[in-house]
């Protein structure tokens, strides 16, 4: 999925989800100019794969001080999640019953407006150095991994 593929997500869509699916790979600024977007959801993705700024979020002309995005990863495998892939308006990020088995340096970086990162019940296997980095945090959840 990208912003400039024929399949585009319509600019005013507020919500993104994709269920039950064997291999995703979301592309660089697939987020571009969805300006109304609130949720990003993936559930029981057999392989999910982020490439640098594929989450990259940005308000545009609809900023506001609450500005941000929910991102959630369900029941899933991700495979490697790259450097700077979630970036921008972020309000929280969720990974739950999910396994992650690459998180790159910087690969959750310069967010705005983040509120919580909760990851329960999921496996890690390689974090590299500074994976989050440049952001405030409210809450960290860490339980049952």
């Amino acid at each position: 999925m990208s912003s400039d593929s024929p399949y585009q997500m319509l600019k005013w869509a507020r919500s993104l989800a994709i269920y039950n699916c064997s291999k995703v790979h979301i592309m660089s600024n697939a987020l571009k100019n969805l300006s109304e977007l609130e949720d990003v959801k993936f559930v029981s993705i057999g392989s999910l794969s982020l490439a640098e700024r594929s989450l990259d979020w940005d308000s545009g002309l609809n900023w506001k001080p609450d500005s941000g995005i929910k991102i959630s990863i369900y029941n899933s495998t991700v495979e490697k999640i790259e450097s700077y892939a979630i970036r921008g308006f972020i309000h929280e990020i969720v990974i739950d019953s999910s396994v992650v088995n690459v998180l790159k340096s910087y690969a959750v970086s310069n967010i705005n407006n983040m509120n919580d990162i909760m990851i329960i019940n999921s496996t890690i296997n390689q974090i590299e150095t500074q994976a989050f980095k440049k952001f405030n945090l409210d809450k960290l959840h860490v339980k049952m991994c």
